[in-house]
């Protein structure tokens, strides 16, 4: 789960397209807790980038935290955290490992 899973699977769950995604992240938590914590009450949306004052006003309305963290496009998908790249891979790669993952672990995927 969390932010890196969250992103992921938004990147091959709109109507069948995949979409890679960049991501561009300052932190100072350990990456696995800031990639894969699960942590309550974050929202992940994705919008057109013409739409950004809107989404800001909308998010400021309910005193909610507003931050870009990247953006969609491409075939891979690639996470940034403090300046160095600790995720490159092709897209599609990520969703059939997705897809299959658990079916393989439980021995039901050939």
């Amino acid at each position: 789960g969390g932010l890196a899973v969250a992103v992921a699977e938004s990147c091959f769950s709109y109507g069948g397209e995949t979409f890679g995604a960049t991501l561009t992240l300052e932190s100072t938590l350990r990456n696995d807790t800031l990639l894969f914590g699960e942590t309550q009450s974050r929202i992940v949306v994705s919008f057109p980038e013409e739409r950004i004052d809107e989404i800001e006003d909308l998010a400021m309305a309910f005193p909610v935290d507003f931050s870009l963290i990247g953006k969609v496009g491409g075939s891979h998908y690639t996470i940034n955290v403090n300046g160095k790249e600790v995720v490159k891979q092709e897209i599609n790669i990520i969703k059939e490992i997705w897809k299959t993952s658990l079916g393989n672990y439980a021995g039901q995927v050939t």
